[in-house]
């Protein structure tokens, strides 16, 4: 019931780079959060040097309201719908479930009808904050997660630091985007880093065209092999209306 088509121009006929001059939003620099992840936040801004170099106008925008969006995803009633999925299987699988999980899901019981209005209300103007843009860009690219944190402590608290790790992109769902994470490379502290590129739904070839370009411009190692591989340029969208 919520399938749809999908348009021509998000088919592989009209995969390709764009050929317009490329505009990349990136937050400005008072939103870029990193919590205190220095070697994280030196990559992202390296990133954005990478396609300025690539010929991309680099456009700074307001994200908070995206920001305030993201946090709906689970303390918002975004949660009842996880528990609605497993309403006839929750007594069942209870002591299988994860404890946070479990938590989260079972609290989805008790929200009120009004407070998922509101919450509905406020996504679809937070929604037309992101429409604007991408009515001034192409893509929005931001960090795909600010750190990342050792498994014990993540245990420890769990909520919080998942939370963390999904702070720009648990958006995305809500607002009905599309993206893909893309490699930078290693920050300082030996970690990888890298960056999301997010569209409009069904803009998944625009997206996916641009990744390619990126990783084409910058050679990385295939994982621990180091190993490098060189990979082609994408040729250019055959389809004009593309964007």
């Amino acid at each position: 019931a919520w399938s749809r088509g999908n348009p021509f121009n998000n088919t592989a006929h009209c995969a390709g780079v764009p050929s317009v001059p490329l505009k990349v939003a990136v937050p400005v620099a008072g939103q870029r959060e990193f919590f205190g992840d220095m070697a994280n936040e030196s990559c992202f801004s390296e990133a954005i040097a990478g396609f300025a170099d690539m010929g991309a106008q680099v456009i700074e925008v307001d994200i908070e309201p995206l920001l305030q969006a993201a946090r709906l995803l689970y303390e918002g009633p975004w949660v009842a719908e996880r528990y609605l999925v497993l309403e006839h299987d929750i007594d069942r699988l209870r002591d299988s479930m994860d404890d946070t999980v479990r938590s989260i899901v079972e609290a989805g019981a008790e929200l009120r009808s009004v407070d998922a209005w509101r919450a509905f209300y406020f996504v679809q103007e937070s929604r037309r904050v992101s429409e604007q843009i991408f009515e001034e860009s192409d893509v929005l690219m931001l960090p795909t997660a600010p750190t990342t944190y050792r498994i014990d402590a993540l245990l420890e608290d769990p909520v919080a630091l998942n939370s963390r790790m999904g702070y720009y992109t648990n958006f995305m769902n809500l607002h009905d985007l599309c993206g893909v994470a893309v490699p930078v490379g290693f920050n300082a502290s030996n970690r990888p880093f890298g960056v999301t590129l997010v569209a409009p739904a069904c803009h998944d070839q625009k997206v996916l065209a641009l990744a390619e370009k990126w990783q084409s411009s910058r050679p990385l190692p295939l994982g621990a092999t180091g190993k490098i591989k060189n990979l082609p340029s994408p040729s250019m969208a055959p389809c004009a209306d593309q964007i």
